[in-house]
């Protein structure tokens, strides 16, 4: 790794922790860090480019804190800041079962392949950690969701349908569809 893309990719992080520094995540209240950290992470050791596994990093910060667009922009490019808007959902004043479907059908007919690559990174982690929280609580941990245990299948299931059809060979994806398999459909 060159130090430019050192000097970024630290750039990258520090804006990702100040913007989640109060923040848990659901279920272990872990520092939310953590998650676009390890987005990010995954990103780059499944070979992705330099501004996706930025983008991975950042993907949250539109989202769930007061980062700006602009601020992206200023700071890593147009191509990160489109990627990281590409991987956010809509307007959240909408319903959660109406941003999940938006999602479904952007990631279907209009994600660009790194979006669909950093959404493959953050569903896999998300997935993982919630096989973590149910060793550790139990069914319990679904109280944690704003939807139960049955919209969350839905919902990933159908996650793991759309990216298939858009990067159905790469290795994350390949790793998020076991994953899911073996959270809402075991075998024992």
């Amino acid at each position: 790794m060159k130090i430019q893309q050192l000097d970024k990719m630290s750039t990258a992080i520090e804006m990702a922790a100040a913007a989640h520094q109060s923040q848990v995540r659901k279920g272990n209240k872990k520092p939310y860090i953590s998650h676009p950290y390890f987005v990010g992470m995954l990103l780059l050791d499944a070979g992705c480019a330099e501004e996706t596994v930025l983008a991975g990093i950042l993907h949250d910060v539109i989202e769930d804190t007061d980062v700006t667009y602009g601020a992206i922009t200023s700071a890593f490019g147009d191509r990160v800041m489109e990627m990281v808007k590409g991987s956010s959902e809509p307007d959240k004043s909408q319903s959660w079962e109406a941003r999940k479907k938006h999602t479904i059908t952007y990631l279907q007919k209009e994600a660009s392949v790194e979006v669909c690559q950093i959404v493959c990174a953050d569903k896999l982690h998300n997935v993982l950690s919630l096989r973590q929280d149910l060793e550790k609580q139990g069914e319990a941990v679904w109280s944690h969701f704003k939807r139960g245990k049955d919209v969350q299948e839905w919902y990933y299931t159908s996650l793991v349908e759309a990216l298939g059809r858009r990067v159905g060979t790469f290795p994350l994806f390949l790793q998020l569809k076991k994953e899911v398999q073996n959270l809402f459909y075991p075998t024992t």
